[in-house]
């Protein structure tokens, strides 16, 4: 199921996703939106980081300092190896930057890409990043 990784991650790894539109999250809900899952047909691969190790304001730096070229983050969507990749997804290292995986091998067909993302969402943690 994985591959390409220096050292083969455990399932329970915790991974986020940094969101940088508010309509991808609801935080009164608690809950991520599908379409922060959503990866385009021209370029199927989900932008992850690996986060193990890192205490709450370190994750929030890495996605600030590396993810977010210049646009506002406001959340991040957590959840774990096991949890973002069911078959036939597949997490693969991708650095620079540092920590950074992609989640590929998503369907060709668009319904099921939704599929695999509203899955996601549903799996996901929602944190908002706190003001200040």
């Amino acid at each position: 199921m994985f591959h390409n990784l220096d050292t083969d991650p455990v399932a329970d790894e915790p991974l986020v996703h940094y969101i940088f539109s508010r309509s991808h999250f609801a935080p009164t809900k608690g809950r991520v939106k599908p379409a922060a899952f959503e990866v385009p047909e021209d370029d199927p691969a989900l932008s992850v980081y690996r986060i193990q190790g890192l205490n709450e304001p370190s994750i929030w730096v890495l996605g600030q300092r590396f993810a977010a070229g210049g646009r506002t983050l406001h959340a991040r969507a957590q959840l774990t190896v096991a949890q973002a990749t069911p078959p036939p997804l597949v997490i693969a290292r991708e650095e620079p930057p540092p920590r950074h995986a992609v989640v590929t091998g998503w369907p060709a067909a668009k319904h099921e890409r939704v599929s695999f993302a509203q899955r996601l969402a549903a799996d996901s943690a929602l944190f908002v990043r706190p003001r200040g």
